[in-house]
């Protein structure tokens, strides 16, 4: 017959076994919880590039470059130049266009300069760099140039887009270096 006596007995049971089975647990838990955050910092991003300077104009322009896994000096590959959107950075333009993880699979460079004051020269807008009449135009050329000397790229498979202002700038480029970047696909333009 169950009493109150049993009652008592299972409660007691109840909380110790709940209690031992804290204590057994917690030491795995804190030692799996570890192993993913060491395992997390040891992993490469799909964003991780290198950052490079050119100077241009008197300035230190700084830029990003992705190679994907498969690059090699023995083959030609094709060039894409990103550009960010006003107020924006390289680290943005690869992050959100997916860019980085596309050059991976697609097996191409990815380029992202870094503008001015964060903002591109287009001509007719956008920020410090255009009211400062910066050379965005003679500066993609020069790491366009750079990027040429330095990978085994194709110059015929040279590519230029943009999010936003760097939209606008890549028109800019389309019109004004034609010989630098065959093609164009800009991202977005309002």
């Amino acid at each position: 017959m169950f009493s109150a006596k049993n009652a008592d007995l299972l409660n007691i049971s109840d909380h110790y076994f709940r209690t031992e089975m804290y204590f057994r647990a917690m030491p795995r838990i804190i030692l799996l919880l570890c192993l993913v955050l060491l395992l997390g910092s040891c992993r490469k991003s799909l964003y991780d590039s290198d950052r490079f300077t050119l100077k241009h104009d008197g300035e230190r322009r700084s830029y990003l470059v992705h190679t994907p896994p498969s690059y090699s000096d023995a083959v030609s590959t094709s060039l894409i130049i990103a550009l960010h959107g006003g107020v924006g950075s390289a680290k943005n333009i690869e992050e959100q266009s997916g860019l980085a993880e596309y050059a991976d699979e697609a097996g191409f460079i990815l380029c992202s300069p870094d503008g001015l004051n964060r903002t591109w020269n287009a001509g007719w807008c956008c920020g410090k760099a255009e009211k400062n009449g910066v050379d965005d135009v003679g500066f993609i050329s020069a790491l366009i140039d750079k990027m040429l000397d330095d990978y085994n790229i194709s110059p015929d498979k040279v590519y230029v887009t943009g999010m936003s202002n760097g939209a606008f700038m890549s028109y800019r480029l389309a019109v004004n270096s034609a010989k630098k970047s065959r093609q164009l696909r800009p991202l977005q333009a309002p």
